[in-house]
């Protein structure tokens, strides 16, 4: 049997890319503190849904081992209501990955069956669903409470486990979110399987049920995809300056862009927030409810502004998206009034009027109804979990301990873009002793030229743009979305 693993160049040719890393990080951290740390999640009049949502629920990616595994060996994952109490106590949702670097093995999830997994895959697990990893089928799994009993975050380390055989290694991690947004979450694959085969970029996505869906294959992605994961596997082997702030970009950048993919193949036959989103009128109806969320809203003037009937819009929304139009405004009320409660020192009057209530008493009594717990507890309760997970006293607002934003999608891939220049001197990482394959990579499309930000009469961002300026899309008639915008030029010479 081969075995296959990524090639990482000797410390002393990366020395130049880590200084120029370096100031690429200083660069986009000004590039945030002069957004205000928010990054835009409009242009030109377009809302993007999904970029506001990954905003505010606050996506956190984390490294947390690197696993060196020798056959035969198996173990079973903890389950998810016991993930945030072993890695994050304050994360309400956890994302669970794996990053295959060397070897064979496979997972099985639930009903599902035992999938392969191969050098160079990047496995999934949205919901962080209870799941068997090992080298071969049929073995009895070991808790990996046994062999990991209390999970590091501060540092990488490394975990041993096995009988002395042949060698798997892998890259795992997580990502955290201080709000769980369940639409988003529940329209995802409990497992996915992301990998490259003969130069495409493949999705294989497993359901809670054990049904697996049609592959999804991706063109002209599989270039900088392998670049990145080969980026994050360098970083995650060989620490250096920045090293947890660019794992965890990345980590988040990989993320972003798998979820950006569910969404261009979400079908409505699958229903769930993804296929509403894509929906000619619950899409409409999405856009418009995120856009002006404090907005008095029923669902007539809803159906009225999206050209369909009441009924058919109820009907729809709820098919789709799994609630009715003003219990699903409800929830992303709290969920932006807990955002201010977390990151801001507004009183609770002025929150209030921001989500859409007309008073404060209000405004108690829906999020005490919806979260469990009156809004001013709940803000005291989080600043002190907050500070104790990172050993600081207890703040009346916890945005100065939270350290930097979570990132939009365009903000990420401007990061990303960035750190993938400052590599240009040294060329592609290697994937089995040989470059990426030139003709799928994505950066041969675009345009040479340098990262740019653009900025309106008024001053307000409007993304990253890479290329000439006759190149430039113009706002008004070619504005980007989660689906599709002007991608920063990524150089692999």
């Amino acid at each position: 049997m081969t075995t296959s693993q990524y090639a990482v160049r000797p410390q002393s040719e990366v020395k130049h890319d880590l200084d120029t890393m370096i100031g690429a990080l200083r660069v986009f951290a000004e590039t945030l503190r002069l957004e205000g740390g928010i990054p835009q999640t409009s242009f030109g009049g377009h809302m993007d849904v999904l970029s506001e949502v990954l905003r505010v629920v606050r996506l956190s990616g984390t490294i947390l081992l690197r696993g060196e595994f020798t056959r035969p060996w198996a173990f079973i994952s903890s389950s998810p209501d016991m993930l945030p109490t072993r890695l994050m106590p304050s994360a309400e949702s956890i994302t669970l990955f794996h990053v295959a670097t060397c070897g064979n093995s496979w997972i099985t999830c639930g009903k599902l069956p035992p999938t392969t997994i191969e050098a160079g895959d990047v496995i999934v697990l949205a919901r962080g669903d209870q799941h068997v990893m090992a080298s071969d089928p049929g073995l009895m799994p070991v808790p990996i409470k046994d062999i990991n009993p209390q999970p590091v975050r501060e540092q990488i380390h490394v975990l041993k486990h096995g009988g002395g055989g042949e060698e798997s290694r892998f890259v795992c991690g997580y990502l955290h979110s201080d709000q769980r947004f369940d639409p988003l979450l529940n329209a995802l694959p409990a497992l996915l399987c992301v990998r490259v085969r003969k130069g495409v970029l493949v999705l294989e996505a497993f359901a809670d049920n054990g049904r697996i869906a049609r592959p999804i294959t991706v063109e002209h992605e599989a270039g900088w995809w392998q670049a990145a994961v080969g980026h994050l596997i360098s970083e995650a082997t060989r620490p250096g300056p920045g090293n947890r702030a660019v794992l965890a970009r990345l980590t988040e950048l990989l993320f972003m862009e798998v979820v950006r993919w569910q969404l261009s193949h979400a079908s409505e036959d699958h229903g769930g927030w993804l296929a509403g989103l894509k929906d000619p009128h619950v899409g409409r109806a999405l856009t418009l409810l995120h856009a002006e969320p404090a907005r008095p809203w029923t669902v007539e003037e809803l159906a009225e502004r999206v050209a369909i009937s009441r009924a058919a819009l109820a009907r729809r929304f709820v098919e789709l998206v799994g609630e009715a139009p003003m219990q699903y405004l409800a929830s992303w009320r709290m969920h932006l009034a807990r955002c201010l409660l977390r990151e801001s020192t507004l009183n609770l009057a002025e929150i209030a009027a921001r989500v859409g209530y007309e008073s404060e008493a209000a405004f108690n009594r829906a999020f005490s109804r919806m979260v469990g717990t009156p809004p001013g507890t709940w803000r005291r309760a989080k600043a002190a979990a907050l500070g104790e997970e990172r050993g600081q006293p207890d703040h009346k607002s916890t945005a100065a301990t939270e350290g930097p934003p979570a990132l939009s999608l365009g903000s990420a891939h401007a990061l990303y873009s960035a750190l993938v220049m400052a590599r240009t001197g040294l060329g592609p990482l290697e994937l089995n002793g040989k470059a990426p394959d030139s003709s799928t990579s994505h950066s041969s499309a675009i345009p040479r030229g340098r990262t740019r930000r653009s900025r309106s009469q008024s001053g307000a961002s409007q993304g990253w743009y890479s290329g000439s300026p006759a190149d430039r899309p113009d706002p008004a008639t070619d504005p980007p979305s989660a689906l599709s915008w002007t991608r920063c030029a990524l150089h692999l010479d």
